[in-house]
């Protein structure tokens, strides 16, 4: 599934999705990535956003963009809404950017519960990095979700850090049921 650049979506779009996403060790990266994305689309949209990139220094977000993607059916036909967030730093160190897949399921009763499906995110300030990947699986009966980060605090010494977790996402009395595998 390619993102569909035309359908650019607003911040007012993405925080009202942003309030409904759980605060569980899944999503809890991508809350900040979400409210910088909102920050400066608000600028934007206000016309400051020329003042803000005169203003930029190292460790801050330059560019962010919103798309939506599509959607897709749930084992009740219920559909799952995708969309994306893209965040760029600044070009100095630290250098970071990227790229979130969220979906956002609305039950019966229309309240929203929006979930973290991938990531991809890199930051660079020498000698020291770090990239997370998410990657989900989506089943019949459920979203199988993989977690990894690896992270090397001197490149000049051999050896990294890696963690990996594994969560599932299951559809249960009209919610989604986010649950740690290992």
């Amino acid at each position: 599934m390619r993102a569909d650049t035309t359908q650019s979506l607003a911040y007012q779009f993405v925080q009202g999705f942003r309030s409904s996403i759980s605060r569980d060790s899944l999503n809890q990266d991508v809350l900040v990535p979400l409210e910088k994305f909102c920050y400066i689309d608000s600028l934007k949209q206000n016309n400051a956003y020329a003042e803000y990139v005169k203003q930029l220094d190292i460790g801050m977000v330059q560019n962010t963009a919103a798309f939506g993607l599509g959607k897709i059916n749930l084992q009740n036909q219920k559909p799952l809404f995708l969309w994306m967030v893209k965040i760029d730093s600044y070009e100095a160190c630290p250098v970071f950017n990227g790229t979130y897949i969220l979906g956002t399921y609305v039950n019966n009763s229309g309240k929203m519960q929006t979930i973290l499906l991938s990531e991809l995110f890199s930051i660079v300030d020498p000698p020291a990095y770090a990239n997370t990947s998410i990657v989900a699986i989506l089943e019949a009966r459920r979203i199988h979700l993989s977690a990894q980060t690896l992270a090397d605090d001197d490149m000049d010494v051999s050896g990294y850090t890696l963690n990996q977790v594994e969560f599932e996402c299951r559809l249960k009395n009209d919610s989604l049921q986010i649950s740690r595998l290992k």
